[in-house]
């Protein structure tokens, strides 16, 4: 819905990447979908076939690869199954970074062409209707 024809990426597939993006160390798939829920909600997280099928997708097309997997200990102290967590390539870098620009297109036009009176975005102010100004972090 929110990309462009010259982007080969679904929502889903872009939201995923920009999880990555803003995250301080390599994430595995169930941090992923864990961030997606908080943050955008229990609808917005795909089903767990979906997520491996992203994931893949993800790793087929060089955008993330995968980090050393680990083996975490249960609190009896044996060992569970393997973690698998996943950081951007550069080319999983370049592509966020022509997501953002559309989704901030995007999100620039809305605000023209529409009276908005009120947007919840943390990272974002109101200055006044249609204009924003994002807070520096």
């Amino acid at each position: 819905m929110i990309i462009d024809r010259t982007i080969p990426l679904t929502t889903a597939q872009s939201i995923f990447l920009m999880v990555l993006k803003g995250s301080e160390r390599p994430l595995s798939g169930t941090e992923i979908v864990e961030s997606v829920k908080n943050t955008l909600g229990e609808n917005s997280v795909p089903t767990p076939g979906a997520v491996y099928k992203i994931l893949k997708f993800l790793r087929d097309n060089e955008y993330i690869e995968e980090k050393s997997s680990v083996k975490p200990k249960k609190k009896d102290g044996t060992k569970d199954g393997r973690i698998h967590p996943y950081a951007l390539t550069q080319r999983g870098e370049n592509i966020v970074v022509t997501v953002f620009s559309h989704i901030s297109r995007i999100f620039s036009f809305m605000c023209n062409c529409c009276v908005v009176e009120q947007v919840d975005i943390p990272t974002l102010t109101m200055l006044m209707p249609g204009q924003y100004q994002k807070l520096k972090s």
